[in-house]
């Protein structure tokens, strides 16, 4: 309310903001190269990418609702990976 919408062009945190919203494209063709060798390995995949690019918000934010986002995707892709995805 009243402050600054962004950050000014010469603050270093504008660096790490373009680091963090790259990071999930680039992470993508792993993903799919796992869905290409098992189909059923995509949505854990997807799941425990997006919980590791919340990382950074974590470490960058310190909010709780990040952190516990964060830790509930990776949990449930790693739980989805062990029930569902080794089904061959």
């Amino acid at each position: 309310m009243g402050r600054p919408f962004a950050l000014p062009k010469d603050h270093p945190m504008n660096a790490l903001g373009m680091q963090i919203a790259f990071a999930l494209p680039l992470n993508l063709p792993l993903v799919g190269a796992a869905a290409l060798y098992r189909p059923n390995w995509f949505y854990p995949a997807i799941m425990i990418v997006l919980g590791s690019h919340y990382l950074p918000f974590c470490l960058s934010l310190w909010n709780a609702a990040v952190l516990v986002s964060r830790r509930f995707l990776i949990s449930a892709g790693v739980a989805h990976w062990h029930v569902h995805a080794l089904d061959i």
